[in-house]
């Protein structure tokens, strides 16, 4: 049944209207607020042209992790196979990665996607907002921008495209070194001479590859049995062959004690395995260890939505 013209329904079945929204009679919709912040601008595109009305508090993550990283392995790929050029029947006198000219071509690219984003955003009629969003109330969001001041926004219905961080382990000494995560090893204008890297998930092997392939000495450092320790244990036999072929120490079952020094500079790890202790040292330290998800400080009690482990429940 359509509304009587002047009138807004007092909810649309989801719950009573929030306090300062408003109806948009064009698509019979209440106002849709997204709270994000890693890529939320698919999911906001996809709404918007379907009659809603987007407003999101953070630019898409693509550009900073998912695509960077790619354009990265591409570059480390044909670096490795260049070194095996007499296998194509090529001769070239020497091999040389300058990291400028691969950051150069990946911020090449980061630009031309920033700006189709910006392009379809503009064309969709999405609403964005830049600043960090916390929830003052159920389907309320109050907005640090990041140009200053500050904004209310309402919704009927509330999108959270939250994404993740890298999680950094309390190790003794650990912060201290100001080690790496994959956000700025992605950004490296150089090629580390003795990389360390913390954990054998898939960011910590696709980095340690990339940084071998490019020409770094590079060492992973698992505390668990096998590389990929969520995968089948042939997959973890496969990677370990695979690192081992391309001269990348990998170390299992070791735990790290504590570290001394600081990336970028000196590293010394101080870490035990099933023979006992030992030290690793290294230039620049790289921690991939796993993933926290970016539900902390939101105010997500507020909005009355439960966590699980950090995870938004049900």
């Amino acid at each position: 049944m359509s509304q009587p013209k002047g009138q807004v329904p007092a909810s649309d079945g989801a719950g009573p209207r929030p306090p300062g929204s408003s109806w948009d009679w064009r698509s019979s919709r209440w106002r849709l607020s997204t709270a994000c912040r890693r890529g939320p601008r698919p999911a906001c595109l996809r709404a918007n042209r379907s009659g809603l009305r987007i407003r999101s508090d953070q630019p898409d993550g693509s550009t900073m992790a998912c695509l960077p990283s790619k354009n990265l392995i591409y570059s480390a790929r044909v670096a490795s196979l260049a070194r095996r050029r007499a296998e194509f029947g090529l001769e070239t006198n020497s091999l040389a990665v300058s990291m400028k000219d691969v950051q150069r071509r990946k911020r090449l690219m980061v630009e031309g996607l920033h700006q189709m984003h910006v392009a379809r955003t503009v064309a969709s009629g999405a609403e964005l907002i830049t600043g960090e969003g916390r929830f003052v109330a159920p389907r309320t969001v109050e907005i640090a921008l990041n140009d200053g001041g500050s904004r209310r926004i309402f919704g009927e219905r509330m999108f959270l495209v939250l994404g993740s961080r890298a999680t950094m382990p309390k190790v003794p000494g650990l912060a201290a070194a100001n080690p790496m995560t994959h956000i700025e090893a992605l950004d490296l204008d150089r090629l580390p001479a003795n990389l360390i890297v913390m954990g054998g998930g898939y960011v910590g092997l696709e980095l340690a590859q990339a940084m071998r392939r490019c020409g770094s000495q590079v060492t992973v450092i698992e505390r668990d049995s096998q590389l990929a320790s969520r995968e089948d244990p042939d997959v973890g036999a496969a990677l370990l062959e695979l690192f081992h072929e391309e001269g990348i120490e990998v170390l299992l079952g070791t735990e790290i004690r504590r570290v001394e020094g600081r990336s970028a500079e000196s590293i010394r790890i101080h870490a035990k395995d099933g023979q006992g202790e030992r030290i690793v040292e290294g230039t620049d330290l790289l921690v991939a260890t796993g993933r926290t998800p970016n539900t902390d400080g939101i105010g997500l009690e507020q909005a009355g939505v439960e966590l699980k482990s950090m995870a938004i429940s049900g």
